[in-house]
């Protein structure tokens, strides 16, 4: 099959965590994250990952050298803000979708925290004591000096920015002694980290899935390199199975940990007929195949034409491009991301997983052929 594989060296996707305060939940009362107890669960959000999360984060990193930022045009933006704001969707991100009270306001949907939306680091004046989004758009898990010190082909034009998690990590670490502004809010930090915090951890999406490697691969890989039943590519949903699997352990032997709390979130994908891609709960996206999407859900909304609208010479927000009348209707917005219509579901299973004592079993997505 060719060589589009997706290194888990360079997925980052999101990282949550979770700060839970006391003292906060206490000050909280009626609101829509409000636990069992009467209490908010939660009252603030720190946020790492990559365009999968990025609430505005890029246009201001991209615009230091500059660099070109295709996410500040139409339709970019459209479904809920009504303008373009830095993210990669037509609206809200999962980020915001869990956080945000009015985002999980339906009856069948699991309650949202009841925050405000998380905002970008790089891109907001103001405080910070409700959480910052630390993720940058093109952010990887590894430095980028790792992909350009191998020669790796296209590293230079794909990681031109060092946004890597331990550089989002050096950006948390500046911005906590304006958080805890006394000695005692300093010890209550360190208590902080020895388990007063949840973690969200996703896994890697299943890229098999995704519009640019089946635009990729179109032409050249054989009927045995498709999975049938849902049209996506074997091979790199295999590789990013096993990616799974073993993060998996790593987290089995991190919640040995006392006092350290990890939600695994994820989905399965499924076919309608009832084919799994997945076996294990943490994977990237969580969610059921709601009604109303278009059969073809491995099309793109927004993009350049071909098999999947997915043309990577025709970046959505450009020219060229062209946007289809209703994205609530489509999975994928631009190729690489999904539409608020689908991290909607992705959230709803998220918020489930993280409103539980114990980790819930992931919703199933299913996939349908046109």
């Amino acid at each position: 099959m060719g060589s589009y594989l997706p290194c888990a060296a360079t997925s980052l996707h999101l990282l949550l965590l979770l700060a839970s305060s006391e003292a906060a939940a206490a000050a909280a009362a009626a609101s829509a994250s409000l636990s069992a107890g009467g209490h908010r669960r939660y009252h603030s959000i720190f946020n790492f990952g990559d365009s999968f999360a990025d609430t505005g984060n890029k246009p201001v990193a991209y615009a230091w050298y500059p660099l070109p930022s295709n996410v500040m045009r139409p339709p970019y933006g459209e479904t809920f803000f009504g303008h373009p704001t830095g993210r990669s969707s037509d609206g809200r991100l999962i980020l915001d979708l869990i956080g945000n009270v009015a985002a999980a306001a339906h009856r069948r949907r699991p309650a949202g925290l009841g925050l405000p939306f998380v905002p970008p680091y790089l891109a907001h004046g103001g405080s910070f004591g409700g959480g910052a989004n630390f993720a940058v758009a093109g952010a990887t898990a590894l430095d980028a000096g790792f992909f350009h010190d191998r020669d790796i082909p296209g590293a230079g034009s794909k990681f031109p920015l060092n946004t890597s998690l331990d550089v989002q990590l050096a950006w948390f670490e500046s911005l906590t002694p304006s958080l805890c502004g006394t000695a005692q809010d300093n010890q209550t930090r360190r208590l902080m980290k020895h388990g007063a915090k949840s973690i969200v951890v996703p896994g890697m999406i299943p890229s098999g899935c995704s519009p640019p490697a089946l635009t990729s691969f179109y032409g050249r890989a054989g009927p045995a390199d498709y999975d049938a039943r849902t049209g996506c590519l074997r091979g790199i949903n295999e590789l990013a199975s096993h990616h799974n699997s073993l993060l998996q352990d790593a987290l089995h032997e991190l919640r040995n940990c006392p006092n350290i709390h990890v939600r695994e979130v994820g989905m399965r994908v499924g076919h309608s007929r009832g084919a799994e891609l997945w076996d294990d709960p943490v994977s990237a996206t969580a969610a059921r195949y709601p009604i109303g999407f278009r059969e073809d859900v491995l099309t793109v909304c927004c993009g350049g034409g071909g098999p999947y609208n997915f043309n990577e010479s025709v970046a959505c927000g450009g020219a060229a491009a062209t946007a289809c009348e209703d994205p609530s209707a489509s999975l994928y917005f631009d190729g690489a991301h999904l539409t608020e219509a689908g991290y909607r579901h992705v959230a709803d299973g998220w918020l489930s997983s993280i409103n539980s004592c114990l980790c819930a079993q992931p919703h199933t997505m299913k996939l349908r052929r046109a």
